[in-house]
């Protein structure tokens, strides 16, 4: 079994925003050990007063992250924190990782990314609701006078954001020049109306085709959807998880999980750590017993994000992928503490488009120092993504 983590630092006294008199704030960087030692106490209240929470910087989750996956990209992270000098008090309001390049775009200018690894599908920074105008503020002052990085690329954001949306007020009267890209993610929200599910939200076809495939498949055997338990063994899951994904496609091509050793030691201590939080959601469609799909779902903050599907490509005409995605939509019609289901996957996907038919907004933004190379590649390359999303709707649209 793999360790989840190294240990968290103390558990301080967390100060209330609103009792801070003549706060100071101020900005650092801090590398993730540290963050997790200094923070520990305060690193899951953020988030739970977040502007919009991200399950990828909970303590359970960024832990095992910076341990397994942080060693190669190296991320540091800004901290903005707000001190009271007369009450001695500090508090973290702001929390962006991030890592250093030597290139973007291919172009050698030095940049800031978020930190981005290949398990993290939500990079929006966690703000504090009611300081979003100052850490915006903070983290402009920071890039333009102490960071020596020309551009500052934030990828992977939500577009409805107060923080984003007072990053880019802040810019609009601002010498750093900016460009937008926004795109969506598919997903599906509860209840939008009275009577309203995720599941009566697709097609009629869709519905059809999915008793059809079930049909099939109980042709060449007894099927069943069995559902993890807070009380199952869950190295058992995993094991049968890696195993089915391994032989794939993704096994072939040694882009499975079990093809990299720290993406393995990730999963493990990642499901385990969300076995003990109970944060995780697992449904397997079974033939005599055997998996033959299995989605995986880590649950936060009302939402649940897809976060790993596989499934036995013997039965690929009958798409069990496909079939998982349905039928986690029929459960999560009877979670309480559902409102929403993130897909994780891109909306000009058609197999997202068909099953998720809510969107989530998200946008990438590049900033860079005006007159430097930076911002001439952060130009060229908006524009290139403007045609390439104009010829793509223009493939979408129907042939008369």
């Amino acid at each position: 079994m793999v360790n989840s983590a190294f240990e968290l630092g103390p558990h301080a006294p967390i100060p209330d925003a609103r009792e801070l008199t003549n706060p100071v704030f101020s900005t650092e960087l801090i590398d993730g050990k540290a963050l997790l030692k200094r923070y520990a106490s305060q690193l899951q209240e953020l988030i739970s007063n977040a502007i919009e929470p991200n399950i990828c910087y909970e303590p359970w989750f960024m832990a095992s992250a910076i341990k397994y996956l942080g060693e190669e990209s190296c991320p540091v992270f800004i901290a903005i924190s707000i001190t009271s000098p007369e009450k001695d008090n500090t508090l973290l309001c702001g929390l962006i990782p991030i890592c250093f390049k030597k290139r973007y775009r291919g172009v050698p200018v030095r940049t800031i990314t978020l930190w981005q690894h290949d398990h993290c599908f939500n990079a929006t920074p966690v703000i504090h609701l009611d300081f979003a105008r100052q850490c915006a503020d903070q983290v402009l002052r920071w890039f333009k006078r102490d960071c020596s990085a020309s551009v500052m690329a934030f990828n992977l954001i939500s577009a409805r954001n107060t923080f984003i949306e007072s990053f880019i007020d802040h810019l609009c009267s601002s010498p750093l020049r900016s460009r937008c890209w926004y795109y969506d993610r598919g997903c599906a929200i509860k209840a939008r109306q009275r009577n309203a599910s995720c599941i009566n939200q697709l097609s009629k076809k869709t519905l059809s085709e999915d008793r059809r495939r079930l049909k099939r498949l109980s042709e060449l055997g007894k099927t069943s959807w069995t559902q993890y338990e807070s009380n199952d063994d869950i190295e058992q899951w995993i094991v049968e998880f890696i195993f089915l994904e391994s032989s794939g496609w993704k096994g072939e091509s040694n882009t499975a999980i079990a093809s990299s050793r720290k993406d393995d030691n990730f999963f493990r201590a990642i499901m385990h750590a969300a076995h003990r939080e109970n944060r995780l959601r697992i449904l397997a469609l079974r033939l005599d017993g055997k998996a033959i799909a299995i989605i995986i779902v880590f649950v936060s903050h009302r939402i649940a994000h897809t976060y790993k599907v596989a499934f036995d490509e013997d039965y690929r005409q009958c798409a069990p992928g496909v079939m998982a995605n349905i039928e986690l939509l029929r459960r999560a019609d009877k979670w309480d503490d559902i409102d929403c289901i993130d897909s994780c996957a891109a909306y000009d996907s058609s197999l997202t488009r068909r099953l998720y038919v809510d969107r989530i907004p998200l946008c990438n933004i590049a900033i860079t120092k005006p007159f430097t190379v930076g911002s001439l590649v952060a130009f060229a390359a908006h524009a290139v993504t403007k045609a390439r999303q104009h010829l793509q709707s223009l493939n979408r649209r129907p042939q008369h």
